[in-house]
């Protein structure tokens, strides 16, 4: 089940090293435009690790943001109407997030 955390650790220069050298220009710029929307960050399991930090991230830069599951999509369909959606994944390929990003749409 997973990888070895031994492994994952060894990995983390190289991850560091590829995530700085990536262009964020766009992102800026996409999240910048929706400033004022609130931000709901969607994802489960692993990757709600990653929704938490994002979350928090924004909300150190004065957004309103929530990491959420996948789930919780069907709950606040009424609230997520006028916010911005962030869908966090792998792979993609699971079944929970695959159904939130349909519902969302």
């Amino acid at each position: 089940m997973g990888k070895p955390f031994e492994k994952e650790l060894l990995n983390i220069p190289r991850t560091l090293t590829w995530a700085f050298e990536q262009n964020v220009t766009e992102l800026t710029k996409m999240i910048l435009s929706g400033s004022r929307k609130p931000f709901y960050i969607i994802g489960s399991g692993g990757s709600f690790s990653s929704c938490t930090f994002v979350a928090d991230l924004l909300q150190h830069h004065g957004f309103f943001a929530k990491a959420i599951t996948p789930l919780s999509i069907h709950q606040y369909r009424v609230r997520i109407l006028n916010s911005n959606l962030v869908f966090i994944s792998a792979s993609g390929k699971n079944t929970d997030i695959l159904s939130s990003y349909e519902t969302a749409l």
